[in-house]
């Protein structure tokens, strides 16, 4: 194996590492809200996104832009417990998906969805994730793929 390959997955280990030691939702709720973005958008890169993160105002709804064989998705973080992510935030989500001609978005928080948030999003492509999902999430995208033993 070349040395720069070598280094790239040494690298790779490593960023996944610092991302599992965050894998705590006591830690994710009170990082600064651009930092919690800064933070998903890590998560999302160790899953083959290239991801872009807005400006951090006038970000129209969207704070991470996912992009993947062509295909856009966004994704909406609001770090925080309360109050509970509501149908208006879905709604203008939803608004930020089809300007962009996203095939589906990711709102994250840290906290909860009302009733009617989840049932605005439920027939939408909307994926919501909560803090208790927020933490699988991570592990599935950030977490170390089990290694194949041949035999």
């Amino acid at each position: 194996m070349h040395f720069h390959v070598q280094l790239q997955l040494e690298r790779d280990k490593e960023e996944r590492r610092q991302l599992l030691r965050n894998k705590n939702l006591g830690r994710l709720k009170v990082m600064d809200p651009f930092e919690f973005e800064d933070y998903m958008a890590r998560v999302f890169r160790c899953a083959g996104y290239d991801c872009e993160v807005t400006k951090r105002s006038g970000d129209g709804g969207k704070d991470i832009i996912l992009r993947s064989d062509n295909e856009v998705r966004l994704v909406e973080c609001k770090r925080y417990t309360t109050p509970k992510v509501g149908r208006p935030d879905i709604q203008k989500f939803h608004s930020a998906i089809i300007e962009c001609g996203a095939i589906e978005g990711f709102y994250i928080t840290t906290g909860e969805y009302t009733k009617q948030a989840l049932e605005c999003a439920e027939n939408k492509s909307i994926l919501t994730v909560n803090g208790e999902q927020l933490l699988n999430l991570i592990e599935q995208y950030a977490g170390f793929e089990k290694e194949v033993l041949e035999h």
